[in-house]
């Protein structure tokens, strides 16, 4: 009897134990189906996020390939929709005149992003090339690791591009606008040239308008010719040695960047000091 009873006892924990394991294994796939089911959910709301996004700001090729196929797509369906009314011959050519007012309109709309898009694309391009131009060189030494060193290279571009994005400030008080215009003033006045002229009169010019209390609407104009000026100025091997590592073929010296004689920079100097 005490034999039957611990054979008893023991198939008794067998079976809680069995039970245990079942509910367990239970539980855990419960869990994991409950996190599969959410990550799947949170992808989809993302992807869902990033489509709208992709529509109300589109960037790439392949955003505006797709604003174009769904108006293709729009299009088909609404000349469908008017084929099918129970209208007339002259209804239906008023109602195409209409759908190809709007279709021209939102065609307008997507180019005026395209645009936007390409600005935004080109300052990012910009902003990259100008960052890598100033950024510390890596070298490799004998034990195999890679070292920061700053040349003179790099900190030429490095000056030369904090300059740059002190031009593209916008809101910042008057009296420092005025010091980054001096500081560019003075760099490109080293190299006498027809650009680097050019862009110590459009200095000259802001720094007056800025005194005669024009307002900043006004000067918008003229900072986005002396920023683009400027930063033919940074892209120019001659003024910025560190440049011509990111030229796809050698520069030749055009009318803008040659370099004039020591007396006319002498003449010049003497009537725009």
């Amino acid at each position: 009897q005490k034999a039957l009873a611990i054979q008893c006892f023991i198939r008794q924990c067998f079976a809680w134990r069995k039970v245990a394991a079942y509910y367990h294994a239970k539980r855990t796939k419960a869990r994991r189906d409950a996190a599969a089911k959410a990550l799947a959910e949170k992808k989809l709301k993302e992807e869902e996020e990033d489509r709208i996004r992709r529509r109300l700001n589109p960037r790439t090729k392949s955003d505006f390939t797709a604003l174009y196929s769904e108006l293709r797509e729009w299009r088909h369906n609404q000349e469908k929709a008017i084929r099918g009314l129970n209208a007339s011959e002259e209804e239906q050519s008023q109602l195409m005149k209409e759908l190809l007012a709007k279709e021209v309109k939102l065609m307008q709309t997507i180019d005026k992003l395209r645009q936007r898009a390409n600005s935004a694309n080109k300052q990012e391009a910009i902003k990259a090339r100008l960052e890598l131009m100033a950024s510390p060189k890596e070298w490799l030494t004998d034990q195999g690791d890679y070292i920061e060193v700053v040349t003179p290279y790099t900190t030429r571009a490095s000056e030369l591009v904090q300059l740059y994005n002190g031009l593209r400030l916008r809101k910042i008080p008057v009296e420092q606008r005025i010091d980054v215009l001096l500081n560019v003033k003075f760099t490109v006045k080293e190299f006498d040239c027809l650009l680097t002229r050019e862009i110590i009169t459009l200095c000259n010019r802001e720094n007056d308008m800025i005194n005669r209390g024009r307002s900043t609407t006004s000067l918008n104009g003229l900072r986005r010719r002396l920023e683009n000026l400027f930063l033919q100025f940074i892209e120019t091997p001659e003024f910025n040695p560190g440049a011509k590592n990111f030229q796809r073929a050698p520069a030749a010296t055009t009318k803008l960047t040659k370099i004039f004689p020591k007396v006319q920079t002498e003449l010049w100097t003497r009537k725009n000091p």
